[in-house]
């Protein structure tokens, strides 16, 4: 069962006062909404010398070769990432009161993240969140001449984000674990149930233009 939080305009809150004591509250910002350029590239080269450099080159880095097809200039690739590094996810700033203080920021697409709050009536227990974030996917590469001494190159990305949620009562006896994965593409969104919303920020498709143009 995913947590009761709810979207309310550019933010949700989760606000719980328990016995007059423990607060906690959870205040989320989506990410703004961006225009993502199309990701391609000409580049003074033929599509054959491009094609032979490109498969050595994208092996020996973090992706993962799944499907050539020469005749067409196609390659299909995998890849694992730091989803903070290739996806903006919003911010959340929680505030958390009762034997301790904690007031954290950080990046909803930040790997991990553990954070204090108090669950709802009638349990009224604090709990210790961990929030976990991984990053996979598959990208298409098109390869394609455009002269004799000329190619295009184009790049579209798949991201499959989970977004992973344990939280422990303060005996670290499991209160509550669930987890959630939403994907979308290139220029695209996707948002969990949870109300966190995610984007590309351009940088995955960037870096791998510039490797297969550099080339």
């Amino acid at each position: 069962m995913r947590p009761t939080w709810q979207t309310a305009g550019v933010f949700f809150s989760l606000a719980f006062i328990i016995s007059g004591c423990a607060i906690s509250h959870v205040n989320y910002l989506p990410p703004e909404p961006t225009k993502q350029t199309a990701a391609t590239i000409t580049v003074k080269k033929s599509a054959d010398d491009i094609w032979q450099s490109a498969i050595s080159t994208l092996g020996s880095n973090f992706f993962v070769i799944n499907n050539l097809e020469k005749d067409s200039g196609f390659i299909n690739v995998s890849y694992s990432a730091d989803p903070e590094k290739y996806c903006d996810c919003g911010v959340y700033n929680t505030d958390y009161s009762f034997q301790l203080t904690e007031k954290l920021t950080f990046q909803g697409a930040k790997s991990r993240q553990d954070y204090w709050t108090v669950i709802p009536w009638p349990d009224r227990r604090c709990v210790k969140n961990r929030r976990t974030m991984a990053l996979d996917g598959r990208i298409n590469i098109l390869i394609k001449d455009r002269s004799a001494s000329e190619c295009d190159i184009l790049v579209n990305s798949r991201y499959q984000v989970t977004e992973s949620i344990q939280s422990r009562i303060v005996d670290n006896t499991l209160y509550r674990s669930d987890s959630e994965t939403i994907v979308f593409d290139s220029g695209g969104r996707g948002e969990f149930s949870s109300g966190t919303v995610c984007r590309p920020n351009g940088r995955l498709e960037k870096e791998l233009l510039e490797l297969l143009s550099g080339l």
